[in-house]
């Protein structure tokens, strides 16, 4: 009977955990294209669309993969950057074909410029952010990073921005870190995270406060497919970073000239403990590992036997305690597989709540599923070390620790509760009051602890257009298609949002 137990106990375990195996094979930058889409169309082939689940989010993936790929499923020349890559490289072997390219590319004038949208339009939202940081003792410095438009630097509060990176082989921005004893250095982690619409390059490195940008000595080629998911900088010494990504975690003693492997494997998220750099947290999918040598090396620590078989784990500390260790964790199905919390530096762990379903669309959680491969985010308040605020789809917020939630945004403003758009990638708090989210919309803020919510995308130029439409009488007249938001006109001179349902490819 025992072994019985234990068998049907096994298979329980592998069958929840090849659940949705595309979603991590989507993350491995070794796997064939042709494989992942196979186990794609196994788990959905019995199952009818539901919204929230990933299937949306996938066909966007493998729209754009799909016609990119090598005939073996090789996904190296799928990559955002690999034809600009190689076009450098042949230019440095080659130095007739770099003089003739440089006599060429002086004797053409392109004459581009943006045409937006710029900020919201009209009824609409601007696109997807993946991070954002606030200039060190400057709360109207705001330092906003894209999935595929770059980053963006607010002077006044998010009204207005500009961008420096349009010439980056990658443009997205999966993190920023501030150098707080000198703020004209910061470093860039590039790429986009979350859904791989970019790949990284590695980290780029500023000294004029994100004007002008050069390499530092992590660099990837987009063919690579590798992702960063976390980028630390040391308060006390500067000179040291440290990455989690996709191909391990790195670390830097030198200001990013030269980086060491410090752990195998893939990484999702890392903190510093508040007030003690020599203890760092990483989090992999389904475990959780700790660092008490400042990142020299790391040792894996058991949270909990569900919390293995993870799609995505999220982490958040607070300097209100500094023994407090939160993650964040998403089920095999995508959904909420609950909140833990340490209280004594991640040693052990208690979970907190695990319902109701806040990674899903519903106002009072009791759907099922989510998107927790995609969208998965949680911070700590800076000044209560029992107030959390975590995001999916919408945003929930505990003031217990994570064993009570209260719904705190809603996509379209259900349950009464104020509207901030679908799927948070990012949750940051500056205060015990002033909280910040990045979604598939833009940026939204509250100064007063939730009770509202104001958008603040500026003129950001980030719109994600799959595809447009111009007008044959009236040239100035464009409509195109966004990623998560909707279908937008341009009359010449503004845009609206003239319909509103997902993804729109202009079909």
């Amino acid at each position: 009977m025992k072994k019985f137990i234990f068998l049907f106990t096994l298979t329980l375990f592998f069958n929840s955990s090849y659940a949705q195996k595309w979603t991590e094979m989507m993350r491995d930058p070794n796997a064939n294209y042709f494989d992942i889409v196979k186990e794609f169309e196994n788990y959905w082939k019995d199952k009818s669309y539901e919204r929230g689940k990933g299937y949306k989010a996938f066909r966007r993936w493998q729209w754009f993969v799909g016609p990119r790929v090598y005939p073996t499923g090789d996904m190296k020349f799928s990559s955002r950057g690999y034809a600009f890559e190689q076009y450098q490289k042949d230019l440095n072997e080659n130095a007739e074909l770099k003089l003739n390219s440089s006599a060429a590319i002086s004797a053409t004038t392109a004459n581009w410029a943006p045409l937006g949208p710029f900020g919201s339009p009209t009824n609409g939202d601007a696109g997807r952010v993946q991070c954002i940081q606030l200039k060190p003792g400057d709360p109207n410095t705001i330092y906003v990073g894209t999935a595929a438009g770059g980053l963006w630097i607010s002077n006044d509060g998010g009204v207005t921005y500009i961008t420096p990176t349009d010439q980056f082989v990658s443009c997205g921005i999966s993190d920023v870190a501030v150098n707080p004893l000198n703020t004209n250095i910061m470093y860039v982690a590039t790429g986009d995270k979350d859904a791989g619409d970019t790949h990284s390059t590695g980290v780029m490195r500023s000294g004029d406060g994100g004007l002008t940008w050069g390499p530092t000595g992590l660099q990837w080629q987009t063919s690579q497919l590798r992702r960063i998911y976390r980028l630390l900088i040391n308060p006390l010494n500067p000179n040291t970073l440290i990455v989690a990504s996709n191909a391990g975690a790195f670390r830097s003693l030198d200001a990013g000239n030269t980086w060491s492997l410090v752990a195998t494997g893939g990484y999702v998220d890392a903190e510093y403990r508040p007030g003690d750099t020599t203890t760092v947290y990483l989090a992999t999918n389904g475990g959780f590992a700790r660092s008490t040598n400042g990142g020299a090396s790391f040792s894996s620590i058991t949270i909990s036997a569900s919390s293995l078989s993870s799609t995505r784990l999220s982490l958040a500390v607070t300097p209100a305690n500094n023994n407090y260790v939160y993650i964040m964790v998403g089920s095999t199905s995508n959904g909420f597989g609950g909140v833990y919390r340490s209280t004594n530096t991640g040693s052990s762990w208690t979970l907190m709540s695990s319902t109701p379903n806040v990674m899903g669309w519903s106002v009072n959680g009791t759907d099922a599923g989510g998107q927790a491969w995609y969208d998965l985010s949680i911070d700590a308040s800076p000044t209560n070390a029992n107030e959390i605020t975590v995001g999916g789809v919408n945003s929930w917020k505990s003031t217990t620790g994570g064993s009570t939630w209260v719904l705190n945004t809603h996509w379209y403003g259900g349950g009464g509760k104020p509207y901030v758009h679908a799927d948070l990638h990012c949750v940051l708090y500056t205060s015990g009051t002033t909280c910040y989210l990045g979604t598939d919309g833009g940026i939204a803020r509250t100064t007063n602890n939730g009770a509202t919510w104001t958008t603040i995308n500026g003129n950001m130029n980030i719109a994600q257009i799959y595809k447009m439409g111009q007008s044959t009488n009236n040239p100035a007249r464009i409509v195109t298609g966004h990623q998560d938001n909707g279908t937008n006109l341009s009359n010449g001179a503004s845009w609206s949002e003239i319909w509103l349902l997902g993804d729109q490819r202009c079909r």
